[in-house]
């Protein structure tokens, strides 16, 4: 799921500075960190390490392995949990990691850091409502695009009126949820919305009793956030 992402991980970028604890990831961790995540951008092939190229490989991966590669792909995020299983997160995988690891931009890092929450929903609790709907999932995300697509620009725009950020992103969630609805039906709802506040949350976390409650089924987990939404291409 998600559509307009490398845009739209931009914006959240921008819109707010991840908050952590100013203490110290060890040296080991810090390089085992990074060999893990290594080891997982390794299943893709990139020719180089940017967001948009990690994008554009996922979305050729399931272009051409459909739902099967959607479950190959939790394989290689469930190698990347228990890898960084004995690995201080909050310390060792901030929003610059992959600016310091790889040299990327700053924006790219923080639009990997989201990504890594996103997809570790996606491939636990929510992986059986991915599974259920992975068609309707990407025939909304095509039938909906100029619906999402206006869903975006509202939020943005709301950022240059005065609109407090929390507030404006909760209209969001609202409008890309009503995207997937309309497709899906009422039981992919509760999905979009908590995949659409946990990579905002993940990159920060103030409007943490703001956003709405979701009224999962499925549990959030760590950050209690997801964001995530929005790709320039589907990938999943």
């Amino acid at each position: 799921m998600q559509r307009f992402l490398a845009t739209f991980l931009l914006v959240l970028a921008l819109a707010g500075s991840s908050i952590h604890a100013q203490q110290v990831c060890s040296d080991a961790q810090n390089a085992q960190a990074k060999i893990c995540f290594q080891n997982y951008l390794n299943n893709y092939n990139l020719p180089s390490i940017t967001f948009q190229n990690f994008i554009n490989a996922r979305v050729d991966y399931f272009g051409r392995t459909g739902k099967d590669g959607f479950r190959k792909s939790c394989t290689w995020q469930t190698a990347l949990n228990q890898c960084l299983s004995n690995i201080n997160l909050d310390l060792c995988f901030t929003t610059q990691s992959y600016s310091n690891w790889f040299g990327t931009t700053l924006d790219d890092s923080y639009s990997f850091h989201s990504f890594f929450f996103m997809t570790k929903y996606e491939c636990g609790d929510a992986e059986g409502a991915i599974e259920n709907n992975f068609d309707c999932i990407r025939e909304a995300e095509t039938k909906n695009a100029a619906n999402m697509t206006n869903c975006w620009t509202s939020y943005s725009n709301r950022g240059t009126t005065g609109v407090d950020v929390c507030k404006s992103y909760d209209m969001f969630v609202s409008c890309i949820d009503d995207a997937y609805v309309s497709v899906c039906g009422e039981g992919i709802r509760q999905y979009v919305c908590n995949l659409a506040e946990i990579g905002f949350e993940a990159n920060f976390s103030g409007c943490n009793t703001v956003l709405q409650q979701c009224k999962s089924a499925f549990s959030k987990f760590g950050l209690t956030a997801l964001i995530l939404v929005f790709l320039r291409n589907i990938f999943i």
